[in-house]
């Protein structure tokens, strides 16, 4: 579980050094400029729902096939990513999609605003890559900002 836990540390190192401060720094694109805004935000809205009700089967279907070929386990890889930080997303009760960049045809960086149980706001930059069955998750990077959601 180390290895895979470093692995995906690494990934989500490199997601962070791609963009955070462009993609959070961009004006929105225009409505209705990019037709698979919503096959992806579909996505994350079932991977963010799915940790919600501890779904670890669901939640794990919409990650990348990189972790779903490390984990054969959904309660393993609903412990290790609660573990390393982002439990903020488990307990969110609210969640709305701010600005994305494209990174050629397969991979987008997306913007995802939660608010937490306690009225705590936070961040994910969320790394979609289509793959052949659909768009899923490779990465996210998480930070809480400043205020509260009243």
């Amino acid at each position: 579980m180390f290895r895979i836990a470093t692995a995906m540390r690494i990934v989500l190192v490199a997601v962070f050094m791609l963009l955070p401060a462009q993609i959070l720094a961009q004006e929105a694109p225009p409505k209705g400029e990019d037709p698979a805004v919503l096959e992806w935000q579909d996505a994350i809205t079932s991977q963010i729902e799915a940790f919600r009700r501890g779904d670890g089967p669901a939640a794990l279907s919409l990650a990348g096939n990189m972790f779903q070929e490390s984990y054969l386990d959904p309660a393993h890889f609903m412990s290790d990513i609660a573990r390393i930080g982002y439990q903020p997303i488990f307990d969110s009760v609210s969640h709305s999609f701010g600005v994305y960049r494209r990174e050629g045809g397969s991979m987008v960086q997306q913007l995802v605003k939660l608010t937490g149980p306690d009225h705590r706001l936070y961040e994910a930059v969320y790394a979609m890559v289509a793959e052949p069955d659909g768009w899923r998750v490779h990465g996210v990077m998480l930070r809480q900002t400043p205020g509260i959601a009243i």
